[in-house]
Protein backbone atom coordinates (compact mmCIF):
# COMPACT_ATOMS: atom_id res chain seq x y z
CA UNK A 1 0.00 0.00 0.00
CA UNK A 2 1.35 3.43 -0.94
CA UNK A 3 2.01 5.78 1.94
CA UNK A 4 0.40 9.22 1.96
CA UNK A 5 2.71 12.18 1.11
CA UNK A 6 3.77 14.43 3.99
CA UNK A 7 5.98 17.40 4.82
CA UNK A 8 8.38 17.11 7.78
CA UNK A 9 9.63 20.27 9.50
CA UNK A 10 12.34 20.04 12.17
CA UNK A 11 13.25 22.71 14.72
CA UNK A 12 16.70 23.73 15.89
CA UNK A 13 18.01 23.08 19.38
CA UNK A 14 21.67 22.06 19.44
CA UNK A 15 22.31 18.75 21.19
CA UNK A 16 18.57 18.57 21.88
CA UNK A 17 18.28 17.41 18.28
CA UNK A 18 18.65 13.85 19.57
CA UNK A 19 14.96 14.19 20.48
CA UNK A 20 14.21 14.10 16.74
CA UNK A 21 15.33 10.50 16.21
CA UNK A 22 12.11 8.78 17.30
CA UNK A 23 9.67 11.18 15.61
CA UNK A 24 11.69 11.20 12.37
CA UNK A 25 11.63 7.39 12.12
CA UNK A 26 7.91 7.35 12.91
CA UNK A 27 7.12 9.95 10.24
CA UNK A 28 9.19 8.10 7.62
CA UNK A 29 7.63 4.70 8.32
CA UNK A 30 4.01 5.88 8.44
CA UNK A 31 4.08 8.48 5.64
CA UNK A 32 6.02 9.27 2.47
CA UNK A 33 7.99 12.46 3.10
CA UNK A 34 7.84 14.49 -0.11
CA UNK A 35 9.39 17.66 1.32
CA UNK A 36 11.62 18.34 4.32
CA UNK A 37 12.68 21.53 6.07
CA UNK A 38 14.85 22.21 9.09
CA UNK A 39 16.81 24.88 10.90
CA UNK A 40 20.09 24.44 12.74
CA UNK A 41 20.38 20.86 14.04
CA UNK A 42 16.99 20.25 12.44
CA UNK A 43 18.76 20.63 9.10
CA UNK A 44 20.74 17.47 9.89
CA UNK A 45 17.60 15.53 10.84
CA UNK A 46 15.98 16.73 7.65
CA UNK A 47 19.02 15.58 5.68
CA UNK A 48 18.68 12.01 6.97
CA UNK A 49 14.93 12.00 6.30
CA UNK A 50 15.08 13.40 2.77
CA UNK A 51 17.91 11.11 1.68
CA UNK A 52 16.10 8.01 2.90
CA UNK A 53 18.52 7.35 5.77
CA UNK A 54 16.30 8.07 8.78
CA UNK A 55 17.23 4.69 10.25
CA UNK A 56 20.82 5.92 10.56
CA UNK A 57 19.96 9.01 12.61
CA UNK A 58 20.88 7.13 15.77
CA UNK A 59 24.30 6.42 14.28
CA UNK A 60 24.78 10.13 13.63
CA UNK A 61 24.18 10.89 17.29
CA UNK A 62 26.52 8.10 18.31
CA UNK A 63 29.17 9.94 16.30
CA UNK A 64 28.33 13.21 18.04
CA UNK A 65 29.05 11.46 21.32
CA UNK A 66 32.37 10.09 20.08
CA UNK A 67 33.70 13.23 18.45
CA UNK A 68 35.78 15.10 20.96
CA UNK A 69 36.12 17.96 18.50
CA UNK A 70 32.36 18.46 18.42
CA UNK A 71 32.44 19.83 21.97
CA UNK A 72 36.09 20.92 21.92
CA UNK A 73 37.02 23.92 24.04
CA UNK A 74 38.78 25.88 21.34
CA UNK A 75 37.78 29.38 22.43
CA UNK A 76 37.83 31.04 25.87
CA UNK A 77 34.23 30.08 26.60
CA UNK A 78 32.95 26.93 28.22
CA UNK A 79 31.73 24.44 25.63
CA UNK A 80 32.46 26.38 22.44
CA UNK A 81 33.04 24.14 19.44
CA UNK A 82 33.27 24.03 15.66
CA UNK A 83 30.97 22.25 13.23
CA UNK A 84 33.68 21.32 10.75
CA UNK A 85 34.44 17.81 12.11
CA UNK A 86 30.75 16.92 12.11
CA UNK A 87 30.22 18.22 8.58
CA UNK A 88 33.22 16.22 7.37
CA UNK A 89 31.89 13.05 8.98
CA UNK A 90 28.37 13.55 7.62
CA UNK A 91 29.80 14.10 4.14
CA UNK A 92 31.53 10.72 4.36
CA UNK A 93 28.33 8.81 5.13
CA UNK A 94 27.49 8.45 1.45
CA UNK A 95 23.89 9.60 1.83
CA UNK A 96 24.15 11.87 -1.21
CA UNK A 97 21.83 14.79 -1.87
CA UNK A 98 18.13 14.75 -0.89
CA UNK A 99 15.80 12.86 -3.19
CA UNK A 100 12.87 15.23 -2.59
CA UNK A 101 12.59 19.02 -2.18
CA UNK A 102 14.67 19.92 0.85
CA UNK A 103 15.41 23.26 2.50
CA UNK A 104 17.41 24.63 5.42
CA UNK A 105 16.58 27.76 7.37
CA UNK A 106 19.35 30.37 7.42
CA UNK A 107 19.54 33.70 9.23
CA UNK A 108 20.57 36.73 7.18
CA UNK A 109 22.56 38.91 9.58
CA UNK A 110 22.33 41.92 7.27
CA UNK A 111 18.53 42.04 7.02
CA UNK A 112 17.75 40.12 10.25
CA UNK A 113 15.48 37.83 8.27
CA UNK A 114 14.97 34.08 8.14
CA UNK A 115 15.39 32.67 4.63
CA UNK A 116 15.42 29.19 3.09
CA UNK A 117 18.23 27.68 1.05
CA UNK A 118 17.57 24.55 -0.99
CA UNK A 119 19.77 21.47 -0.55
CA UNK A 120 18.24 19.17 -3.16
CA UNK A 121 19.29 20.90 -6.37
CA UNK A 122 23.00 21.44 -5.64
CA UNK A 123 26.11 19.30 -5.38
CA UNK A 124 26.71 17.46 -2.10
CA UNK A 125 29.57 19.76 -1.03
CA UNK A 126 27.33 22.79 -1.45
CA UNK A 127 24.42 21.10 0.34
CA UNK A 128 26.70 20.39 3.31
CA UNK A 129 27.92 23.99 3.33
CA UNK A 130 24.33 25.22 3.45
CA UNK A 131 23.62 22.89 6.35
CA UNK A 132 26.70 24.26 8.13
CA UNK A 133 25.45 27.81 7.57
CA UNK A 134 22.08 26.87 9.06
CA UNK A 135 23.73 25.54 12.23
CA UNK A 136 26.40 28.23 12.69
CA UNK A 137 25.54 30.13 15.86
CA UNK A 138 27.32 33.47 15.62
CA UNK A 139 30.24 33.94 18.11
CA UNK A 140 30.12 30.22 18.95
CA UNK A 141 30.75 28.42 15.66
CA UNK A 142 32.91 29.43 12.75
CA UNK A 143 31.32 32.41 11.04
CA UNK A 144 29.77 31.59 7.67
CA UNK A 145 30.57 34.23 5.07
CA UNK A 146 29.52 34.28 1.44
CA UNK A 147 29.67 37.10 -1.11
CA UNK A 148 30.77 39.53 1.58
CA UNK A 149 27.74 38.78 3.75
CA UNK A 150 27.34 36.85 7.00
CA UNK A 151 24.81 34.06 7.36
CA UNK A 152 24.06 32.04 10.44
CA UNK A 153 21.95 29.69 12.49
CA UNK A 154 18.36 29.53 11.25
CA UNK A 155 17.27 29.26 14.86
CA UNK A 156 18.14 32.92 15.47
CA UNK A 157 14.85 34.00 13.91
CA UNK A 158 12.80 30.83 13.48
CA UNK A 159 13.82 27.70 15.42
CA UNK A 160 10.72 26.02 13.96
CA UNK A 161 10.79 27.15 10.32
CA UNK A 162 7.59 28.81 9.15
CA UNK A 163 6.72 27.83 5.59
CA UNK A 164 4.48 30.63 4.38
CA UNK A 165 2.37 29.68 1.40
CA UNK A 166 -0.92 31.50 1.01
CA UNK A 167 -2.68 28.91 -1.12
CA UNK A 168 -4.48 26.22 0.83
CA UNK A 169 -4.12 23.91 -2.15
CA UNK A 170 -0.33 23.84 -1.69
CA UNK A 171 -0.72 22.47 1.83
CA UNK A 172 -3.57 20.11 0.98
CA UNK A 173 -1.25 17.96 -1.15
CA UNK A 174 0.33 16.63 2.06
CA UNK A 175 -2.44 14.19 2.84
CA UNK A 176 -0.10 12.30 5.18
CA UNK A 177 0.11 15.40 7.35
CA UNK A 178 2.23 18.40 8.20
CA UNK A 179 4.65 17.15 10.88
CA UNK A 180 6.29 19.68 13.21
CA UNK A 181 9.09 18.30 15.40
CA UNK A 182 10.32 20.48 18.26
CA UNK A 183 13.30 20.16 20.58
CA UNK A 184 11.77 22.15 23.45
CA UNK A 185 8.41 21.83 25.25
CA UNK A 186 5.59 24.19 24.33
CA UNK A 187 4.66 24.98 27.93
CA UNK A 188 6.51 27.28 30.33
CA UNK A 189 9.84 28.99 29.95
CA UNK A 190 13.11 27.12 30.56
CA UNK A 191 13.67 26.50 34.27
CA UNK A 192 17.36 27.29 34.62
CA UNK A 193 19.23 26.38 37.77
CA UNK A 194 21.86 28.93 38.93
CA UNK A 195 24.61 26.44 38.07
CA UNK A 196 23.50 26.51 34.44
CA UNK A 197 24.04 30.23 33.95
CA UNK A 198 27.52 30.61 35.43
CA UNK A 199 30.06 31.86 32.93
CA UNK A 200 29.60 33.87 29.72
CA UNK A 201 28.86 30.88 27.46
CA UNK A 202 26.07 29.47 29.61
CA UNK A 203 24.63 32.95 30.15
CA UNK A 204 24.54 33.41 26.38
CA UNK A 205 22.84 30.05 25.83
CA UNK A 206 20.31 30.75 28.62
CA UNK A 207 19.39 34.05 26.97
CA UNK A 208 19.05 32.31 23.60
CA UNK A 209 16.82 29.65 25.14
CA UNK A 210 14.39 32.32 26.30
CA UNK A 211 14.38 34.13 22.96
CA UNK A 212 14.15 30.92 20.93
CA UNK A 213 11.29 29.62 23.07
CA UNK A 214 9.32 32.79 22.36
CA UNK A 215 9.91 32.26 18.65
CA UNK A 216 8.89 28.57 18.85
CA UNK A 217 5.61 29.48 20.54
CA UNK A 218 4.92 32.13 17.90
CA UNK A 219 5.64 29.60 15.15
CA UNK A 220 3.35 26.99 16.71
CA UNK A 221 0.64 29.65 16.93
CA UNK A 222 1.05 30.35 13.21
CA UNK A 223 0.76 26.66 12.33
CA UNK A 224 -2.29 26.32 14.58
CA UNK A 225 -3.99 29.02 12.53
CA UNK A 226 -2.94 27.22 9.35
CA UNK A 227 -4.43 23.97 10.67
CA UNK A 228 -7.82 25.64 10.87
CA UNK A 229 -7.71 26.49 7.16
CA UNK A 230 -6.42 23.31 5.51
CA UNK A 231 -7.88 19.83 5.22
CA UNK A 232 -4.82 17.81 6.25
CA UNK A 233 -3.68 17.14 9.84
CA UNK A 234 -1.00 19.36 11.39
CA UNK A 235 0.80 17.28 14.02
CA UNK A 236 3.11 18.61 16.73
CA UNK A 237 5.81 16.53 18.43
CA UNK A 238 7.38 18.10 21.54
CA UNK A 239 9.30 16.85 24.59
CA UNK A 240 7.43 16.52 27.88
CA UNK A 241 9.20 19.26 29.84
CA UNK A 242 12.42 21.27 30.25
CA UNK A 243 13.93 18.64 32.52
CA UNK A 244 13.91 16.22 29.59
CA UNK A 245 15.03 18.84 27.08
CA UNK A 246 17.95 19.90 29.27
CA UNK A 247 20.59 22.49 28.33
CA UNK A 248 21.31 23.26 24.69
CA UNK A 249 24.92 22.13 25.06
CA UNK A 250 27.03 20.63 27.79
CA UNK A 251 30.80 20.62 27.54
CA UNK A 252 31.19 17.64 29.86
CA UNK A 253 31.57 14.57 27.62
CA UNK A 254 29.98 12.15 30.11
CA UNK A 255 26.97 14.40 30.69
CA UNK A 256 26.57 14.87 26.94
CA UNK A 257 26.48 11.10 26.33
CA UNK A 258 23.87 10.59 29.03
CA UNK A 259 21.76 13.49 27.78
CA UNK A 260 21.76 12.15 24.23
CA UNK A 261 20.73 8.70 25.45
CA UNK A 262 17.83 10.15 27.44
CA UNK A 263 16.69 12.30 24.54
CA UNK A 264 16.73 9.45 22.03
CA UNK A 265 14.67 7.34 24.45
CA UNK A 266 12.22 10.20 24.98
CA UNK A 267 11.47 10.28 21.25
CA UNK A 268 9.03 7.39 21.76
CA UNK A 269 7.10 9.51 24.27
CA UNK A 270 6.96 12.40 21.77
CA UNK A 271 5.48 10.12 19.12
CA UNK A 272 2.91 8.64 21.49
CA UNK A 273 1.89 12.08 22.77
CA UNK A 274 1.94 14.06 19.52
CA UNK A 275 -0.86 16.59 19.25
CA UNK A 276 -3.07 17.59 16.37
CA UNK A 277 -3.30 21.36 16.00
CA UNK A 278 -6.35 23.27 14.90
Amino acid sequence: MDLEPSIAIFAGGGARGALHVGPACHICTTTRVTQGRGSSIGAFTKYAVTTGHHEELGDLWQEVRRQGDFMKKNLPFDGVHTLNPLIKWVGGLGWGVPKVPSYVGVFDWQTREHVFWSTHDVELAEALERMRASASIMVIHDRFERDGRFWGDGGHASPLPIVKYKRREWWNQYTGGVHLVLSVPTLDLPDLAPSEVNGPFKQLMAWMDYKNHESVIASVRWYRQLAKRISVPVLLYAPRDWKVAGPTFDSDAKDLREQIDRRIEHGAWMVENRRRLG
